[in-house]
């Protein structure tokens, strides 16, 4: 199951026990508890802690890459099934086409 970043941030905040909720998140995205953390952090559904020690500001960025890479698998794959469905419909329209120039000629 793949889940968009609004219905992870959904299911968390709406979850009774959220500690368990990101492990169930993470087995139904397949990914690492990490990602889902990144994500909500970089959704505001987990406070950030940022310090200016700088680790904390990589640590940080380095969550909010972990999220985005995560939405960009997720669009590439919606992408890869638009194309497919594309494909069909393309060879649907090559088909449609060809039985139709048959009855013109016919009828020619």
């Amino acid at each position: 199951m793949e889940m968009s970043i609004r219905e992870i941030c959904e299911s968390y905040r709406l979850a009774k026990n959220q500690k368990e909720q990101i492990e169930v998140l993470a087995d139904l995205n397949a990914c690492d508890r990490k990602v889902i953390i990144a994500i909500l952090k970089s959704e505001g559904a987990i406070p950030v802690e940022v310090t200016t020690a700088p680790a904390s500001i990589i640590n940080l960025a380095n969550e909010r890459y972990m999220a985005a890479g995560f939405e960009i698998d997720h669009c590439q794959k919606q992408i890869e099934k638009i194309k497919a469905q594309m494909d069909v419909l393309i060879t649907e329209q090559k088909e449609i086409k060809r039985f139709l120039n048959g009855i013109r000629k016919e009828k020619a």
